[in-house]
């Protein structure tokens, strides 16, 4: 009874908390608005479903003073799938609710905002807490400390335990980046780590990361980035009850090269072509029996090699996993005949590192062969003016029968449609 009375205030508390900065916004005559935006998908294959969601967002921004500033982002969003009907329905929440100010140098940021480290393969994500930048003599340094519990299930996409369960992942979040940025090149070290609260992981994992990015030629730029991950696990042998535990040693690595193709050309120069190359590895376990963090062996284990993300998302558009034992190469060309249309071609290819699990589970984990599948995807960007954007995909996945539970491929069409007000 507490609990639908506690659900009860927030959902009156939180259009209240929107109004306020926007009636004040409007006195004070800055920034505020709205937007609309509907997204609509469709899965084809034996299976096939729709799914996707209308979501109606006011947001404010305004400036107290020189070092001061509030943000909020307050939505609605009613979410569906046909595969999972149980799972529909709408939700009211916050998307930002930001305080920012400054302490001589340091520059904070308080409440709900987007969280990331420098490279977004250790975190990216929406979170609770604290953010700050801080110059030093020789580089930048940037932190967080996020909590994920007082986010909507429905909103939170992050890679979970097998303690997790069915309910929201409460976990508490930290990392620093260091950034060096030069004229042509930038440099940055992360280490970001997490707890999940009431887990029996006791011994929480930590991401080393390290990268640098920067440019060949004036149109031509480079990527080449990565992260070890080290710590402490808990799994079971199969068929039985103790917990043991096994020391954590996987990473993962990416490199990508963008072409801008600034050349001398008439026809090149009004098309404002693009290409793109990114390949991805991530390490293996051929001895669990399940992706998840916990998860059973059939065997002792003095460690664990299989990389598990911060984050639940992939690099694939069709095909969707997680980016763990897998190995990606991904080429994306693009091309705008109109000044308000652009059209993108992508094609990936998809690999396992090791024979074992990866992170979709319709993958046969004790077949032999490594090569998963290829997907090629069309979508065009169409934006005739400023604050309305249209975009249709469409895609198929090809899968490899000797790996894959179900060797038909899959295909998917989505259009989506933003109006800023």
């Amino acid at each position: 009874m507490q609990g639908e009375c506690l659900k009860s205030m927030k959902k009156l508390l939180l259009p209240l908390l929107m109004l306020v900065p926007i009636i004040a916004a409007h006195s004070l005559n800055i920034d505020y608005g709205a937007s609309i935006d509907s997204f609509t998908g469709g899965s084809l294959s034996d299976n096939s479903y729709l799914f996707g969601f209308e979501k109606a967002s006011l947001y404010s921004s305004f400036q107290f003073n020189e070092k001061i500033s509030f943000t909020v982002d307050g939505f609605y969003k009613y979410s569906f799938n046909t595969s999972t009907p149980i799972d529909n329905g709408g939700i009211f929440d916050l998307s930002t609710f930001l305080l920012g100010f400054s302490v001589g140098s340091i520059d904070l940021q308080v409440g709900r905002n987007f969280f990331g480290d420098y490279s977004g393969d250790i975190l990216s994500h929406t979170l609770d807490g604290v953010s700050f930048s801080m110059p030093l003599s020789f580089a930048t340094l940037y932190g967080n400390i996020g909590f994920t519990g007082l986010v909507n299930d429905k909103e939170v996409s992050l890679f979970k335990s097998i303690q997790d369960g069915e309910d929201n992942i409460k976990r508490v979040i930290e990392g620093v980046d260091l950034v060096k940025d030069m004229e042509s090149l930038s440099v940055w070290a992360s280490l970001y780590g997490y707890q999940d609260m009431g887990s029996l992981i006791t011994n929480s994992p930590y991401y080393i990361g390290a990268g640098v990015k920067g440019s060949l030629l004036s149109d031509i730029y480079y990527t080449v980035r990565g992260n070890f991950k080290t710590g402490v696990s808990p799994y079971t042998k199969t068929g039985e009850e103790t917990v043991e535990s096994a020391l954590i040693l996987a990473g993962m690595g990416a490199f990508s090269i963008d072409w801008y193709m600034n050349i001398d050309k008439d026809i090149i120069r009004m098309l404002t072509p693009s290409m793109s190359l990114n390949i991805g590895i991530s390490s293996g376990d051929s001895d669990l029996d399940d992706v998840q963090l916990g998860s059973n062996s059939d065997e002792a284990l003095e460690s664990i090699s299989l990389y598990s993300p911060m984050g639940a998302s992939g690099p694939g558009v069709v095909y969707s996993t997680s980016n763990q034992n897998l190995l990606y190469i991904k080429y994306v060309g693009s091309v705008a005949p109109f000044k308000t249309l652009q059209v993108q071609l992508e094609s990936a290819l998809f690999m396992r590192t090791v024979s074992g699990v990866s992170g979709n589970s319709d993958v046969m984990s004790d077949a032999t062969g490594n090569y998963l599948g290829t997907e090629v995807s069309v979508s065009a960007n169409y934006r005739p003016f400023s604050d309305l954007g249209i975009s249709v995909s469409g895609g198929m996945f090809i899968p490899n029968k000797d790996v894959m539970t179900s060797g038909d491929p899959t295909g998917m069409l989505t259009a989506y449609v933003s109006l800023s007000l």
